[in-house]
Parts: C-alpha cells; sequence; structure tokens
C-alpha cells in the first residue's frame, strides 16, 4: 500500500498514542464486540466515585439522577438531555442522603483538581440500536462520554467526518448514546482537527473550518453557504432544484468558470416565474432570465384580486413585469410592453456572453433551433417524451472548445427510464430534420472515452510526481506540490489539473452501467495504484478550498 493512502486506523493508532503519552489518558482497547457499550459506564463512573469517598446509597441516587437527565422519550429532545447533563457535569449533583438530611452536592468531574479525574478513550466502540454504529474514538471523563472523535485518511474531506456525526446524532441511529457528549469532532492528516458541540449544524464549523483561509477566501464560503441555507430553508420542491442549480454553478467547471451556461425546463409559466423569483435572492440575481410566450398585459389579472393575497396570475404578472423593469431600468408600466426586445437582448447574452447569463428559464421556447454552443447542462423538470425530448438534449450537445465534450442531463422527471429502449429501437430516420452537428455522438460510449483519459490523466500525473523526495509520503507530496518555490512543479501541475478535473466529474450515472462494470473497468487501468487521486485530494487540501 502507497504510504500516501494511509488509512484511518494509522491515524487513529496515531491519535491513540497522542492521548496515552502525551495526555495520559487510559486506553481502554477496542470495544467494537465489546457488548452493551453505553455513554455512561456504570462500573467506571461508580469505582471514580467510591474514591471520592461517596457510600453505594449516595453513589446509587447520584447514578438514578444522572440516567434520568439523560433519557430520551416524550417531549424530551437530544438538545434537552444534553442541556441537563451538562448542568450535572458542571454544578453537581444535588442527592439527600436519607429522609430528613440536607441535600449533598456530588461532584461528578473534580473541577478544582484536574488530575483527580480518570480520563480514558475507548477506539471502535460499537453502540447497538435498529442502525448500529461504531464511532471511531470516544472520549470518558469518570465514565461519562464527553467527546466522540471520527478520524478519516489524508484523501477523504473531513467534513465527511462532520456530516457522520451528525448522522450519529439523529433519532434514526445513536441519538442516545449523544446525551452525555459535550464536544464532537472530526479530522484528518491535511485538514487537521474540526470541533463543535452536541448537534452543531456544519454552519457552526465556520471559525474552525476556515482557521488559515484568507479573509476573501473565508467571506466567499460564508456567502456560498449562506446562499444553500437560505434557499433550503423552503420546504418546496421547487426550491431544492434550485439548490442543486446553485451547487452546480459553484462546482461545475464549465459553469463556474463563465464558458458555459445553463437552461432550466419548467413545466409551467407560474413555476418558471416561482423558480426566477427564488434565484433572485442568490447569486444569480441578473444573470437568469425568464423566456416563455407570456406576455403581460392587464386584461390577464381581471377579476383576480380577492383581497387573500396574491394568486398565481396576479404573482405571475408581478414577478414578469419586475423582471422586464430591472432589466431595462424603466418603470414597469413601460418595460412590461418589451417582452420581444428583452428576448432577443438574454438569447444574444447567453450565446455571447455566458458569464452574464447563466441561467435561461423556459417552458417550451428554446427548445427546437436555439443554436447556443456555450449551454452545458440541461435541467428538465417538465414530462417530456420522443421528438420532444431528443431536441432538448440536442440544445446542450453544440461542442464549444476544448473544455466542453459533452452536454449533461439533469433529470428530475425520471423521463430517460422510458426512454432507453426508444433510443434502441430508433433508427437513422428518427433524426431527419436534425442539424447533424446537433446530433452527432448524442448517444456516446462515455465509459470507453473516460477510461482512455484516465490513463493519459495517469501517467502525465505520474511523470509529474517523478522528482518527489522519499519516502514518498503525504508531507513530502506537500512540500513538493505546496512550497512557494516550487514554480517548476506549479507550472506542471496546471498543465495536468485541468484533466484531472474532467476525469474526477465524470458523470457514470448518465449511461447506467452497473456499479461492477464502472468497477472492474477502472481497475484495468489504475491496476493497484491510486496514487493520482490521492495525490490531488491531498494538494487541494492544503488549499483555500
Amino acid at each position: 500500500m502507497n504510504v500516501v493512502s494511509q488509512r484511518e486506523i494509522l491515524t487513529q493508532r496515531r491519535v491513540l498514542a497522542f492521548f496515552q503519552d502525551a495526555l495520559g489518558y487510559t486506553c481502554l482497547g477496542d470495544w467494537q464486540d465489546r457488548p452493551n457499550n453505553r455513554n455512561i459506564e456504570p462500573d467506571l463512573l461508580t469505582d471514580w466515585l467510591k474514591r471520592q469517598g461517596h457510600d453505594d446509597s449516595i453513589i446509587t441516587k447520584v447514578r438514578r439522577e444522572l440516567d434520568k437527565a439523560a433519557a430520551l422519550g416524550g417531549s424530551t429532545t437530544l438538545y434537552d438531555a444534553n442541556r441537563m447533563v451538562y448542568d450535572l457535569l458542571r454544578y453537581g449533583v444535588k442527592v439527600q442522603p436519607d429522609v430528613g438530611e440536607q441535600h449533598v452536592t456530588v461532584w461528578l468531574i473534580d473541577w478544582a483538581n484536574p488530575d483527580n479525574n480518570d480520563f480514558a478513550l475507548a477506539e471502535e466502540v460499537t453502540v447497538v440500536t435498529r442502525n448500529t454504529k461504531r464511532p471511531d474514538l470516544v472520549l470518558y471523563v469518570n465514565g461519562i462520554a464527553l467527546g466522540v472523535l471520527e478520524l478519516k485518511r489524508s484523501t477523504v474531506s473531513v467534513t465527511e467526518g462532520i456530516r457522520q456525526n451528525l448522522d450519529n446524532q439523529k433519532r434514526e441511529f445513536i441519538q442516545p448514546f449523544f446525551t452525555t457528549v459535550q464536544l464532537v469532532m472530526a479530522g484528518n492528516d491535511t485538514e487537521g482537527l474540526r470541533y463543535g458541540t452536541s448537534q452543531a449544524r456544519i454552519g457552526q464549523w465556520f471559525e474552525s473550518k476556515t482557521q488559515g483561509l484568507t479573509d476573501v477566501a473565508k467571506a466567499q464560503l460564508k456567502q456560498r453557504w449562506g446562499t444553500v441555507q437560505k434557499v433550503l430553508s423552503a420546504q418546496d420542491r421547487l426550491a431544492k432544484i434550485v439548490a442543486d442549480i446553485l451547487f452546480d454553478m459553484e462546482t461545475r467547471d464549465r459553469l463556474k468558470s463563465g464558458h458555459g451556461n445553463a437552461i432550466l425546463v419548467s413545466d409551467s409559466i407560474y413555476a418558471a416565474c416561482r423558480f426566477f423569483e427564488l434565484f433572485q435572492q442568490t447569486d444569480l440575481a441578473g444573470k437568469c432570465a425568464i423566456v416563455t410566450s407570456y406576455k403581460p398585459a392587464p386584461a390577464d389579472i381581471k377579476g383576480e384580486e380577492s383581497g387573500e393575497g396574491l394568486t398565481e396570475k396576479l404573482r405571475q404578472y408581478d414577478i414578469y413585469r419586475k423582471m422586464l423593469a430591472a432589466h431595462f431600468d424603466e418603470p414597469e408600466d413601460t418595460a412590461m410592453h418589451k417582452v420581444e426586445q428583452f428576448e432577443r437582448e438574454v438569447k444574444k447574452r447567453f450565446v455571447k456572453e455566458p458569464g452574464r447569463m447563466k441561467l435561461l428559464i423556459v417552458v417550451d421556447k428554446l427548445l427546437t433551433g436555439f443554436d447556443a454552443p456555450p449551454a452545458t447542462y440541461l435541467y428538465i423538470d417538465k414530462q417530456m417524451q420522443d421528438h420532444g425530448l431528443f431536441q432538448a438534449i440536442c440544445r446542450v450537445n453544440r461542442l464549444d472548445g476544448e473544455d466542453k465534450e459533452y452536454g449533461y442531463i439533469i433529470d428530475y422527471k425520471d423521463l430517460f427510464r422510458s426512454l432507453e429502449q426508444s433510443i434502441k429501437d430508433y433508427t437513422g430516420e428518427a433524426f431527419d430534420g436534425y442539424d447533424k452537428a446537433d446530433v452527432e455522438g448524442l448517444l456516446k460510449d462515455r465509459l470507453q472515452q473516460g477510461r482512455e483519459r484516465l490513463e493519459e490523466t495517469r501517467e502525465a500525473v505520474k511523470a509529474l510526481c517523478e522528482p518527489v523526495e522519499p519516502p514518498r509520503d503525504t508531507a513530502a507530496y506537500v512540500r513538493f506540490f505546496c512550497a512557494a518555490e516550487s514554480a517548476v512543479a506549479e507550472t506542471a501541475a496546471l498543465a495536468v489539473d485541468e484533466d484531472i478535473r474532467l476525469v474526477k466529474k465524470a458523470d457514470w450515472r448518465g449511461n447506467r452501467f452497473k456499479a461492477k462494470q464502472v468497477r472492474n473497468a477502472i481497475k484495468k487501468v489504475l491496476r493497484d495504484d491510486t496514487l493520482v487521486d490521492r495525490i490531488f485530494e491531498i494538494v487541494k487540501a492544503q488549499g483555500d478550498y
């Protein structure tokens, strides 16, 4: 195994040794097969309380109060239980030794004398529920689980560890285990450690996650996350489609660079207007437009006013007028009569300046005869079939420079399941009337193309990595690629970076190959060497993003 591919277990062993040797923790061992693992280990807690001078009667009452605080059920949420446990940890447990006696405070943690506490950790702690989970490391203080740490290999983002922790806290998994946990952590070799409190959302990890970033990078990251959160907060399927498109705009090279753009096909003019309204709350404001057959006129809304809010027609009328007024920078009553001019201008901008017009929202228009080579992504949220669907696909199939090999179809209506047999049955005459440039390569074998590109890129990266000094571990690759003086490496890396990105972004799902077919094909190319992907991920993790 190449040393760059250090698995989580190696990092876990190193972290375990650090806790033992540097921090004085006791290792409780591997609890993968140990039965009845709990967040409150009664034997460990009882042993510590006895050493503090408490008798069995007091200890029984203390454990009962702690178990009661940590219990979920009824209206008690994880937050509620965690807060009650925190209060007992911080301020002690009030118990009455006997009837008629004064209450005494029993401390679960000796805050005044830290060394008087039992610090321990266990690895691979299996927690059995209907969906059993196994945290990598659990930190116990006096037998109470206060910390959980998930570790990832150097080529896997620490974000995956964060998501794993969040999943574990759901009701479907091991939520009761987290009622005592006060610190939730995730980390890997390249990105370091990230931490938060119980149930902390990913947004709350922002400050720790952005340590070391420039102020500009922090601002951009915060803006992007805030945008997605704002849209996702709507319990509306249209909003979720908007969120998908926003994510692609930030992550897909053609869209991110401004060289390419996208078309969203909506099932009605009203839905198109709602899509547009949602996009106006995002970074796509001013860079998207609706192109439909609709022309707002007062007659459209006659008799629509009911005094109970906007009807669909009123809302559609209002959104269209505002869009036209903003485009022409004119009053709504003037701009509403310029629909044809608006359509000409946004279509021209879409073709000539894709970075300034990144998305067109359509219903029926532009799906035939609209020649726009920059169009790379087609999002379909409308029932379509046969020739109409093929016509739509052709809108994103025109080549446009070296960074566009084919268009991408995102199907929200499951249209392609019913289309599979139609594709097999179609003969050459099915494409009569289509431009050759539109349909050429429409049904390419993308798996074969991907294998060829993967082989070329693999060889290029292996050649690039030849100067890396032994032992060629994570640190050696980081030094070579990320050192300020490594201008040669930087220049060479840029030469193959785009190919790596194209390989990584390939969407195998479009061809409906079985997962086993894909794995076997890639294995033939890579054999036992997956160095390319690991190097790319390790170096990427060292940058601002």
